[in-house]
């Protein structure tokens, strides 16, 4: 049993490697909801809750560019900070 007085976090560590497509921005963008709504459920829950950053490990060539400038929205409306790491190589949108 974890010394931890709080559930655990949903999973924070998000890997984007692949070819930025609707298909593949969809799947980062639900994460990152998800992630945003349990925060929310545990901020109502307990007073002194504190919103953990999501790592998202980007490696990627790069793709659609109207699929790219959604993921970005959605990182920028997050209410729970998303920090950004490349992991090989960040290319045309995929930086």
């Amino acid at each position: 049993m974890s010394d931890n007085k709080y559930p655990e976090h949903k999973k924070r560590n998000l890997l984007f490697s692949n070819r930025i497509s609707q298909n593949s921005v969809k799947d980062m963008i639900e994460s990152i909801f998800e992630i945003n709504e349990d925060d929310r459920q545990k901020e109502e829950i307990y007073k002194d809750w504190e919103r953990t950053p999501i790592l998202l490990f980007i490696n990627s060539y790069g793709g659609s560019v109207y699929d790219g400038l959604a993921l970005i929205d959605v990182i920028k409306r997050s209410k729970t900070p998303v920090h950004t790491i490349c992991v090989g190589s960040c290319m045309s949108m995929g930086l």
